[in-house]
């Protein structure tokens, strides 16, 4: 009996040790793995996981962690399937982090049979939350038209929040459908109050709409409550430099220069900046910021000639006749740059350079054409 007791005993603790052992290299073996993740060495990883898996096979963060390391080396399929045995394992603790792996391989495969069998399946459980997911993967992939059938399948099942109706909204303004982009972005903010994007996209909408009014006061609620986005300054300063109804070249400037403190190297603001300075005979101001936004840019034309100009009013004449003949190479009917070129062709007294210029404009049919000749006349 003793014997007995003792022999049962010894395969306990064979067991026990054996079970501790396991645990012990499975947990070396993710170790392992992480540290070759680290070091962005994925196939290394992949074999760690691998055992990993093989060592306890029903715990389901293990196929996480292999449809992870697949997707990282693009093996969507293979992605794909583990992340399938993981979730068939039934454990909702990890069932969020496999379906974005599957998720991820499904789109990326760019196999719509796949995605498509995944889309039945997520139907079938009502799992609207990770449907509104392949919606996001298309959405951020911007292949707007298959997000849009996702994030509408939601819709029509009464699964909404903010950004699936901010993102339809926004897939709405791509289509130019600006009726239902009003619809769709107004109620994203009934949802969230505070989402800037959504009145920023609101405001986009109701501008190419025509109705200014409603634009600036979205976009002014975008940047109120993100002051920190050069877009949302920017989107303001554009309304008051160019729409006939809102036309105020201060308040344009003082928004540029708050893009700017966000992003010193918005092109946009850069040369809209200079190109009001230039306006208010500020032409060292102008071309500090024309500067700059050749920088970004080089060669971006009507930086180039509006510098030309400011370098003919301070009758810097060589610098601007080498920036309105570059002006010229990219855009060659520009009338006011060919006007601007003759005017300095006139003060350098090269008379058969402003015939040439004077021909040019007649034959853009220019009313830049008589304002020359009465500038040379003079």
């Amino acid at each position: 009996m003793k014997k007995q007791i003792l022999f049962l005993l010894s395969i306990l603790f064979l067991s026990i040790t054996s079970i501790a052992y396991a645990q012990g290299t499975e947990g070396e073996a993710v170790q392992k793995a992480k540290d070759a993740e680290n070091n962005k060495d994925y196939e290394t990883a992949l074999k760690w996981y691998k055992t990993a898996k093989d060592i306890n096979p029903k715990n389901a963060l293990r196929y996480y962690d292999l449809a992870w390391c697949y997707n990282e080396l693009k093996k969507f399929s293979n992605a794909v399937d583990v992340a399938k045995k993981g979730l068939d394992l039934d454990d909702e603790t990890y069932n969020d982090k496999l379906y974005g792996e599957y998720i991820f391989g499904a789109v990326s495969s760019d196999d719509d049979v796949v995605v498509e069998v995944l889309y039945k399946r997520l139907l079938k459980e009502g799992n609207y939350k990770q449907i509104s997911k392949i919606g996001d993967k298309y959405f951020y992939n911007k292949n707007y038209e298959k997000a849009e059938k996702y994030y509408i399948t939601c819709k029509e099942n009464n699964f909404t929040n903010n950004d699936i109706y901010y993102h339809l909204g926004y897939i709405n303004n791509e289509f130019e459908e600006y009726d239902k982009a009003i619809d769709n972005l107004k109620k994203a903010i009934n949802l969230n109050t505070e989402d800037a994007g959504s009145y920023n996209e609101l405001a986009y909408a109701y501008k190419k709409m025509d109705q200014v009014s409603n634009a600036l006061d979205n976009y002014i609620k975008a940047y109120n409550l993100d002051n920190r986005s050069a877009l949302y300054a920017n989107n303001i300063g554009d309304i008051y430099f160019s729409d006939a109804t809102y036309k105020d070249l201060d308040k344009a400037l003082d928004y540029y220069l708050k893009a700017l403190k966000n992003d010193s190297k918005d092109l946009v603001s850069n040369y809209r900046v200079g190109w009001i300075y230039s306006d208010k005979a500020e032409y060292y101001s102008a071309e500090k910021y024309l500067n700059k936004a050749l920088e970004v840019s080089p060669g971006y034309a009507d930086a180039v000639i509006e510098l030309g100009y400011v370098y003919l009013e301070q009758n810097k004449l060589t610098d601007a006749e080498k920036n309105l003949k570059l002006g010229l190479e990219k855009i060659p009917d520009d009338e006011l740059a060919n006007y601007y070129l003759g005017l300095v062709y006139s003060k350098q007294n090269k008379k058969s350079k402003v015939e040439e210029q004077l021909n040019r404009l007649n034959k853009l049919n220019s009313s830049y054409y008589d304002t020359l000749k009465k500038e040379i006349d003079n």
